[in-house]
Formats: structure tokens, sequence, C-alpha cells
């Protein structure tokens, strides 16, 4: 499994980290694939790996193909690698989406490949290479399909967990909330600040101390233990002055919803503490 040649479909943000981190591991790269061709032809280029092009140039599967490409983009892949594929025998196809499982590509499966999915809890901006290395890559699929997803995600230096594959949209779902919506509720803030008359500038400095500290407790205590504020506190009156503050303004909704999970955090903190 360790030999067996590995194919990159997608060259985009997800595409691109997992490509550089194969071959740096000392995997062997056969192909890189893209819709258009463009994105994967250059970055083919500079990893010396040998076939590239677009994805009606991929014409033989063999050994891993991955396909990193967004949700919406592994049918058309599914449809391609099917049609151009008389027996997929012997060949593992893994996909990288995180809400989906292995039953995206069904398809493939009648065709004789073991499928799954290998999906990387980390986050992937445009333009960026973002390295593998120390994070958590959810795996699940038949059992050879699940074997080299196991192994590809060490040999990147990533640590692999099983998850079932009903699981998959909710696993998802929670990397949503501490990535995505951060950023989110980071973007909220700095729109308060300005309306305080604090410009962006300011502002991002000024949180950035309070946001390092927030998840480095968090990582060391737990949620419960790390949470602070009005809310933890039974500080009502203060809650009331943010609610009169954002009085009509569409922030005031995701306030109160935030709110009202932000007590039952406290309630399971108040727990704990008496349970000692």
């Amino acid at each position: 499994m360790k030999d067996a040649p590995v194919t990159v479909i997608g060259a985009g943000a997800v595409g691109r980290s997992l490509a550089q981190a194969l071959v740096r591991a000392g995997l062997r790269l056969k192909g890189i694939y893209s819709l258009n061709g463009t994105s994967a032809r250059r970055l083919a280029r500079s990893l010396r790996v040998p076939d590239s092009g677009p994805l009606d140039m991929m014409t033989n599967a063999a050994g891993t193909v991955i396909i990193a490409v967004p949700d919406d983009g592994i049918r058309t892949v599914v449809r391609h690698l099917a049609r151009t594929s008389a027996s997929l025998r012997g060949v593992v196809v893994l996909h990288t989406s995180g809400a989906l499982n292995g039953g995206a590509l069904k398809p493939l499966k009648r065709l004789g490949a073991s499928v799954g999915s290998l999906h990387p809890m980390q986050t992937f901006p445009r333009g960026a290479v973002t390295p593998l290395a120390g994070c958590w890559m959810a795996v699940e699929g038949e059992v050879r399909a699940v074997a080299a997803a196991r192994m590809l995600a060490r040999r990147t230096g990533a640590f692999p967990v099983r998850i079932a594959p009903a699981q998959k949209a909710a696993y998802h779902a929670a990397g949503v909330f501490v990535s995505n919506y951060f950023v989110t509720l980071a973007g909220v803030a700095e729109e308060l600040h300005r309306r305080a008359g604090i410009p962006p500038r300011t502002s991002r400095p000024m949180l950035a101390p309070l946001m390092r500290r927030t998840v480095e407790n968090i990582l060391a205590l737990g949620p419960a233990a790390a949470l602070t504020g009005p809310v933890e506190r039974g500080d009502f009156r203060t809650v009331e002055r943010h609610r009169r503050a954002l009085a009509g303004h569409r922030f005031l909704a995701l306030y109160d919803a935030l709110a009202a999970e932000t007590a039952r955090v406290a309630r399971r903190k108040k727990r704990n503490r008496h349970a000692r």
C-alpha cells in the first residue's frame, strides 16, 4: 500500500496542500488533474509530477485516487471515472469532503473500487498551502479504503480517526463552528468596534490577546471551565445593556441565540464545580 501511486484530482487549496504533503512524505505522485487543467499543470510542474492536465486527459486510474474538489464537483469527477474506466478493481478512491461519506462514490464501487473518504480537520485559505502535519483527519469507508486513508494521513504527519459514515455531517458541522463561525464572530466584533469608533487597524490588535488567551484556555481547560463573562457570572443587567445597544440591529438575534447556548455551558460549568 505504501508504494501504490497516488493521483490527485483537484488543484485548489485542499488538493494543492495534499499534493505537497504527499510529495514531501516520499509518496509517488503519479498525476494531478483538475477540471480546466491550468491549475493542475502549474502544481504538477512545481512538484515535478509527470502527468497532469484537465480531467478529460486522465484515462487510467491505478493505486489510490484522491478527489479533492468542492462537494458539488464530486459527482462530475465520479461520472468521468466511471465513463473512462471499464474496471477499477484494486483501485482505492477517496474524496476529501467533510460533510459527505464514501457513499458519494457508489458508482465507482460498482466498478470494483474500494471507496471512502479522508477529510483533514483544518482550514484551507485560497492561494495558500496549508501544512497537514499535526492536524487530524477523519477516515471512513470500506476496509481497504480506510487502510489507505490511515496510511496517507500518517505519512503526512496527521492523526487519522475513524468516524461512522452516518455521523460525517455532524462531525463536519463541529469544524464549521470552531473555524468558520469563529471567523464570522470576529467579523461581528470588528463591526461593533467600528460603530464604537474603533477602526479595524486598532480593533484587530486589541482583540488579538483576548482571542488567543480564550483559545489557549479552551484547549487547556475545556469549553465549560474556560467560560467567563456576564452570562457565566449571572450579570443579566450587563446582558440587557448589550441587548439595548443592539436593538434594531441584525446582530441582536445572533446575540440572543449565543447567550442562550452560553447559559447552558455556564450551567454545565456550575455542575462540574459542584461535582468536585
